[in-house]
């Protein structure tokens, strides 16, 4: 609603669940998006539905110095932004076949913006939680990305953070130069986790290279 008053001013990115393979999933397997539109609407609105999905943009980038993604950073070294604005992206995302031989470079990029986690450590590391296609990414895959792209800051989304047994709204990596923004409070009702938003702000300095200033704003809904 938000994106239809204000065109100019609003993005909205695409996610992992922005996806036929997701939203025809059961509800039970982290799903329910299509059964849930034929219940309250029509398989004809559902199907308008996937085909938003397929036109939603991967990434955005704030004044050449901020990437924003859904998910994570490609395994695929040596990905520059004309890389990714040459993607052909308006299309389902698949799961990876297991021989590397088989997988695009395409394929990875698309798939990594969407589903990839980072870690502490180095590399590209086997996401086990998510499954056998996906990856999380390490410290400096985030500053060779970053460095190579003359970037100050990766924001994305994806996932709750647990840290020291609690779960976080938001949450720093990589000295700083990614940050996890997790806008969903009591995710799924389970967790106590609260949502949270970043907010941008252009003092005079941002244009010059300085750090930009970053605010986080954290809040908990009410739940249902």
């Amino acid at each position: 609603a938000y994106q239809l008053k204000f065109p100019s001013s609003v993005t909205v990115l695409r996610g992992n669940h922005e996806s036929k393979t997701m939203a025809e999933r059961s509800a039970r397997m982290g799903g329910g998006f299509r059964d849930e539109c034929r219940m309250k609407y029509s398989e004809e609105v559902y199907q308008i539905f996937t085909r938003i999905f397929r036109l939603l943009p991967i990434f955005a980038l704030i004044q050449n110095k901020i990437f924003v993604v859904h998910g994570g950073l490609p395994r695929v070294p040596g990905i520059s932004i004309d890389d990714l604005r040459a993607l052909p992206y308006r299309r389902d995302w698949q799961a990876l076949p297991e021989k590397q031989l088989s997988r695009s470079r395409d394929d990875c990029v698309l798939f990594d913006a969407l589903w990839a986690d980072p870690h502490e450590g180095q590399g590209c590391i086997p996401s086990r939680g998510r499954g056998a296609s996906c990856v999380k990414f390490g410290y400096d895959v985030t500053e060779d990305f970053c460095k190579q792209n003359n970037l100050q800051l990766c924001i994305r989304s994806h996932q709750v953070t647990i840290r020291d047994g609690r779960p976080l709204g938001h949450a720093f990596w990589h000295d700083n130069l990614l940050l996890t923004v997790f806008s969903a409070s009591c995710y799924s009702g389970m967790l106590e986790n609260p949502g949270a938003v970043a907010i941008l702000r252009d003092n005079g300095r941002v244009m010059q290279g300085m750090p930009v200033s970053v605010q986080i704003v954290e809040h908990r809904a009410p739940r249902l």
